[in-house]
């Protein structure tokens, strides 16, 4: 119960800095969570993976605030933020992996904040592809694309169709076949 609460404390914490760095909408990390919980049940982790999959999640983008902070106090404003998101926001991740290392999670995971923006065909930060990309971290990925690209603060039809379109048509690039699935299946219910 304490690792609950304290990972929605901090979880409130981390949303806010982000919309200042990131500009992502309130609760981003919070949607990541609930669709790789809702992707989790389809499938078929167990409730011990359930649990750290959405730890994972509400943490994914710890090491954001002080990979921003770095390049700010070297760079002027417009610079550093140009510089952050084009050249070397693979920081993030690596600063982000470095602060859960200690984390109480409850199964044996490895590289799942290092590796949350990769693409399945390798084109992401680090040029992982395929199975050499955590499960946990393609989930994240996912999520975070989705929240990120279509802002799931408000979904509407249309809306819902346009992300489907997105979902299916990056299948093998972005996405893995088990995800865009697993996605499949999820928006044809009421709780996407």
């Amino acid at each position: 119960m304490a690792q609950k609460k304290f990972l929605f404390s901090i979880s409130f914490a981390l949303d806010l800095a982000e919309t200042e760095v990131k500009c992502t909408s309130a609760k981003h990390s919070k949607r990541v969570a609930y669709i790789c919980l809702k992707m989790s049940n389809l499938i078929g982790l167990d409730d011990k993976e359930k649990f750290d999959l959405c730890s994972y999640s509400l943490l994914h983008d710890n090491g954001l605030i002080e990979s921003y902070c770095n390049f700010s106090n070297e760079y002027e404003k417009d610079e550093a933020e140009n510089y952050f998101n084009m050249v070397n926001f693979s920081e993030h991740c690596i600063i982000g992996e470095n602060n859960i290392k200690d984390f109480p999670f409850l199964t044996k995971q490895e590289n799942v904040i290092l590796y949350h923006h990769e693409n399945f065909d390798g084109s992401g930060l680090f040029g992982k592809k395929a199975d050499e990309i955590p499960l946990f971290s393609q989930l994240i990925s996912f999520a975070d694309i989705l929240d990120t690209d279509f802002d799931l603060t408000n979904i509407c039809y249309e809306k819902k169709e346009q992300i489907t379109d997105f979902v299916i048509k990056n299948e093998g690039k972005l996405f893995s076949s088990n995800i865009v699935n697993a996605y499949k299946k999820l928006s044809d219910s009421f709780l996407f």
